[in-house]
This record gives C-alpha cells, sequence and structure tokens, in this order.
C-alpha cells in the first residue's frame, strides 16, 4: 500500500530535486518527518514557510 501526503507544487519539485532516487524516497525518507529531517528539504520548507 502507498500513502503520500499533499504538497505544493514547488515542494513536490525540490523533493524530487534534493532526493532524485525513488527507492531512497521509498526506504529512508518515506514519513513528513524523515522528509523534513533531509537537511535540504528542511531548509527549503522552512524559507517556505518564512515567505508566508
Amino acid at each position: 500500500m502507498q500513502q503520500t501526503i499533499s504538497v505544493c507544487h514547488d515542494c513536490h519539485r525540490s523533493i524530487h530535486r534534493f532526493v532524485p532516487r525513488e527507492k531512497d524516497l521509498g526506504r529512508y525518507h518515506n514519513t513528513v518527518e524523515t522528509l523534513l529531517a533531509h537537511e535540504q528539504i528542511g531548509r527549503f520548507v522552512a524559507w517556505v514557510r518564512d515567505r508566508n
């Protein structure tokens, strides 16, 4: 079973830019918490939050 989360287009693109391999996303970054713990993704999300 695949679980998904809703993210904006820019966040979706940044996730795939910073973690380009689908296998790595599935194995290591498969929750909101592990995505935000990724240094570059977490920094991008913080930057987006500061802009809004």
